[in-house]
């Protein structure tokens, strides 16, 4: 996914983009559950390799927010299972892709800034604080929307919504 890929918009299904992205994700976190249930999936026109660094890095953070709360609770829960559960649905001419999972949560102040460039809840050697801020750039450039709701020690959900053009 690191090249710049297309500059124009192809025909791609959101199905095919997530599952692309958990077959090299599940390499190096094997012991996570991830779900999928693609309840819509149209064909619509995206910038596939854009939408694929959106999904890596939400997914990835989920991977890494059940990895801190795993190391938190490794002598108090030890049957602590990390779970991601990632779902598409129609809502009028949107697809609503939720990824949702059960790691270490986030502050009401994180949720606040956690959109903003440079802002990471990791710590200062892992990442660049970079990847929701440009994930938001992308949904946006698909005119597009994301939103996070987040428990601390309960996990996390990001809601995204793509607009699909209306066959006529």
């Amino acid at each position: 996914f690191s090249h710049l890929g297309h500059l124009n918009k192809e025909q791609a299904k959101v199905a095919q983009l997530i599952e692309s992205t958990i077959n090299l994700i599940r390499t190096e976190y094997r012991d996570i559950s991830i779900t999928t249930k693609f309840e819509y999936d149209p064909l619509f026109n995206c910038f596939p390799s854009k939408l694929n660094q959106v999904f890596m890095n939400l997914i990835v953070n989920a991977c890494q927010a059940i990895s801190t709360k795993h190391k938190e609770n490794k002598e108090k829960n030890k049957a602590y299972k990390g779970l991601i559960a990632i779902n598409t649905k129609q809502e009028m001419n949107f697809i609503v892709i939720t990824i949702e999972d059960n790691g270490c949560g986030m502050s009401e102040e994180s949720i606040e800034k956690v959109m903003e460039p440079f802002f990471t809840t990791k710590n200062r050697d892992v990442g660049t604080g970079l990847g929701m801020s440009v994930s938001l750039d992308v949904i946006q450039s698909h005119d597009g929307g994301i939103t996070v709701s987040s428990v601390l020690h309960q996990g996390s959900t990001i809601t995204i919504h793509l607009p699909v053009e209306c066959e006529s």
